[in-house]
């Protein structure tokens, strides 16, 4: 089987499906066999290509027995510039900087997910509706691992309390001063000058629909009308994605006025859209923009020290079976954690 295969693409028999509810423990076994063998590889597929922070979090997968722990940086944050070298006249004792690495464990947690579904169902269901099972269960992960890794994207952003803002932008305006000011905050606190190796950038943001359609919607006085036209060539193949100076705009549908991840920002981390001190804005912002640096993929991780198992529930004997049901079900471990928070920050508008 390719590694491309959907749902769709599974070659597999309606006879086999309706086997995995035979009376029959042989006959039985055998199709339950051949149906997690077909479905095993597009609902692993899912859980690492098909959610929104894979090109975000960098996955290492740790063997059983070793302990989920990140070396720390030696070089603080804010402390580069004391790497310097001294002028020596010659004699005596050359100065020099010492420090020592430090190490944290990342906590991880267990996910899992289950399914259930009429064995009578099976008998007499076409593949694609047993197929939406499946699915149902893949979505179950995959939703759990976006909230995981937003949630705590996130948190590592109101507690740094960085917020960019267009002071003279109308209430809800992406601006271009707004991006321009955001580019320019990440060079600024990423430390390093303009010709450092790991040099900070803005790479990425994510948005909503409606901040996409703001930036879309630029006028001839922000931008020339040819870089109008090429935005309009959106990057993403499904139009999700803009690209403006080498910066990355991504669409969001969980961002935006009464979205599910700025109301987590807002009412359960109580960040802030614009800032109190100093604000000379006339009315509060109404939209949450993330702004991320992907350049050197050093900050955000993800430690997985139980990858996806799936099971077959429901064998002969026990209780599901009993309630005269099939099953499947799954688990997986693990931890993701943001280790410079200079590599974020919040936009407001």
């Amino acid at each position: 089987m390719s590694n491309d295969k959907t749902f769709e693409d599974l070659d597999i028999s309606t006879e086999t499906l309706k086997a995995t509810a035979s009376t029959d423990p042989v006959i039985r076994a055998k199709a339950i066999t051949e149906f997690f063998t077909a479905v095993q590889l597009p609902v692993r597929q899912a859980i690492f290509d098909g959610d929104n922070t894979a090109g975000i979090f960098n996955t290492v997968t740790l063997p059983p027995g070793v302990s989920p722990e990140i070396p720390v940086d030696i070089i603080a944050p804010g402390t580069e510039g004391d790497y310097r070298a001294f002028t020596n006249p010659g004699k005596g004792y050359i100065p020099g900087a010492m420090t020592t690495g430090d190490k944290f464990t990342l906590q991880t947690i267990s996910d899992a997910n289950a399914v259930e579904w009429d064995l009578e169902h099976a008998r007499t269901a076409r593949w694609d509706i047993i197929s939406r099972y499946m699915e149902a269960l893949t979505a179950g992960f995959v939703k759990k691992q976006n909230d995981n890794c937003w949630h705590t994207i996130l948190a590592a952003m109101a507690d740094r309390g960085l917020v960019i803002y267009d002071a003279g932008a109308p209430v809800g305006q992406f601006s271009k001063k707004l991006f321009s000011q955001a580019r320019c905050a990440f060079a600024r606190n990423a430390g390093g000058n303009t010709t450092s190796l790991k040099r900070g950038r803005m790479t990425d943001v994510y948005l909503s629909c409606e901040g996409i359609e703001e930036i879309l919607n630029w006028n001839l006085q922000d931008i020339p009308d040819t870089v109008r036209a090429q935005m309009y060539s959106l990057s993403g193949n499904d139009n999700t994605t803009l690209q403006i100076l080498k910066v990355t705009l991504h669409e969001m549908m969980e961002l935006g006025v009464g979205q599910e991840y700025q109301d987590y920002y807002l009412n359960t981390l109580g960040g802030d859209l614009v800032p109190v001190i100093g604000s000379t804005h006339t009315a509060a912002d109404v939209e949450l923009a993330v702004a991320l640096d992907l350049a050197t993929r050093d900050s955000f991780v993800m430690l997985e020290t139980q990858p996806l198992q799936l099971f077959q529930d429901g064998a002969e004997g026990s209780s599901l079976h009993r309630s005269q049901k099939g099953g499947a079900y799954g688990w997986r471990r693990y931890g993701v954690g943001v280790l410079d928070t200079r590599r974020l920050a919040a936009l407001s508008y």
